[in-house]
């Protein structure tokens, strides 16, 4: 609904996240407004009486006035009532005051009605329905009890006017709420069915990963009943590995469902980078050992300062790091894995670049996308994975105001470029209200 939500930018105070339904009553509030403004220039352009033009100019007061609290989420609720009691009463007003029933104020409270089935849940929905019967009920029991009480239109020719322009008016509300609803289930259907199709392909494939190291630990276990001393030595150090594995999988598996579910705490922290990253490349020395054999070299480009500092999540960022730089180093058979870090104004630019296989211009928009697994056509073998670790990379960099970007070559490699802010005073001014500078400003005498 982010594209509902930003039709009226002029007024538009919030930069919260609304529901479907949340945008729909924002809107038609904005529209009650319009229309209430558009029906003041009218009347009093046709000349219906000053009463009239006085009540459309203070109902399009009220309906901007509720449109601006729509805006501000935590008072949605309350501001919604308000709104839809306020045109209820708009409405009694001039049903009176514009012919009653035969005016044109019955087209408005059907377009009303059928907004009211989209703008509240189903509980409210009931109290709303109970509330717009009663006083549709009274307003014509008024008016057939004391037919006195309407006052009628002036001509017939104002009379054709006014129900033509009122009919116009609710025809476009009802085309606008039901298109819009249209646009909606339709884009809803869409994602559930791309999500399903994700679903069923992350199954297949995580079941396929979860099978290689099992089948694994099961069977290096099973051969070391039979196995001799230097046997049992290679049989435990391949279940150790193939466990790694499985536990490095459950673990994306997990952070995903927490990034998903928008559940996963991020504490910052100071950190000098460049202990950082000495402490990231040494945990690679083991694996490009076993799996290059010395074709590949992970080089590590110190900056001059040993004082760079960034206020991180840590554990995060080395996740990050551990992510891209096992990625390099998978799908580069020769040549290096370069890391190297430079400061741009108040942000560090962290850049792992590679000479591997390289990334497509066409796919480089979905490599950071859930379960993107893009293997070359040329690839000459199988690079097995889940697809998420970058995902989880790009969230996790997301969630630390950070940045990461990606430019590539096929054949000749890759280069990572992560970007995120260096500890300065307008960082900390700028990050975000007074508790949470107060949190930051803290965590500056505490170095990871």
């Amino acid at each position: 609904m982010k594209n509902y939500c930003s039709i009226p930018s002029l007024f538009k105070f919030s930069n919260e996240n609304y529901t479907f339904e949340q945008c729909f009553v924002n809107i038609a509030a904005l529209s009650s407004f319009a229309i209430s403004f558009f029906g003041f220039v009218s009347n009093l352009i046709i000349g219906l009486g000053s009463l009239l033009i006085f009540s459309n100019l203070l109902a399009s007061i009220i309906f901007f006035f509720c449109y601006i609290i729509l805006l501000q989420k935590r008072y949605h609720d309350t501001a919604k009532w308000v709104y839809f009691i306020s045109i209820l009463l708009f409405i009694d007003f001039i049903w009176f005051s514009n012919s009653g029933a035969l005016g044109g104020m019955p087209y408005i409270l059907t377009s009303l009605f059928v907004l009211s089935i989209l703008a509240w849940d189903k509980k409210n929905l009931k109290w709303f329905i109970v509330v717009f019967a009663t006083n549709l009920s009274t307003v014509f029991l008024i008016e057939y009890y004391f037919p006195l009480s309407v006052i009628e239109y002036h001509s017939r020719s104002v009379m054709y006017l006014d129900l033509f322009i009122t009919l116009l008016m609710s025809l476009g509300a009802i085309l606008f709420i039901v298109s819009a609803s249209k646009k909606y289930y339709i884009t809803e259907r869409e994602k559930a069915i791309k999500s399903e199709q994700l679903k069923t392909a992350f199954l297949a494939n995580i079941s396929h990963e979860i099978r290689t190291p099992m089948n694994s630990i099961i069977g290096f276990s099973q051969l070391l009943k039979y196995s001799d001393a230097v046997q049992t030595e290679d049989y435990i150090n391949q279940i150790t590995e193939q466990g790694d594995i499985l536990l490095k999988l459950i673990d994306n598996i997990i952070i995903v469902s927490q990034i998903e579910s928008d559940d996963i705490s991020i504490r910052m922290t100071k950190v000098k980078l460049d202990n950082l990253f000495i402490n990231v490349v040494d945990s690679f020395d083991q694996m490009i050992i076993q799996q290059k054999k010395g074709r590949l070299k992970l080089i590590y480009e110190k900056e001059m300062s040993d004082n760079v500092e960034l206020l991180v999540d840590v554990s995060k960022l080395k996740q990050v790091l551990y992510n891209i730089i096992s990625n390099a180093i998978k799908y580069t058979d020769d040549g290096y894995v370069k890391i190297w870090y430079k400061v741009n104004g108040d942000n560090i630019n962290i850049h792992i670049k590679d000479t591997g296989i390289g990334i497509s211009e066409m796919n480089k928009s979905a490599i950071f996308n859930k379960f993107s697994k893009i293997t070359p056509e040329n690839a000459l073998k199988h690079y097995s994975g889940t697809g998420l670790g970058l995902f989880i990379s790009y969230s996790l960099i997301k969630k630390m105001k950070g940045d990461i970007n990606l430019s590539s070559e096929i054949g000749i490699g890759s280069e990572f470029v992560i970007s995120l802010p260096l500890i300065t005073e307008n960082n900390l001014d700028n990050a975000g209200d007074k508790h949470r500078r107060k949190q930051l400003k803290k965590s500056i005498g505490r170095i990871s």
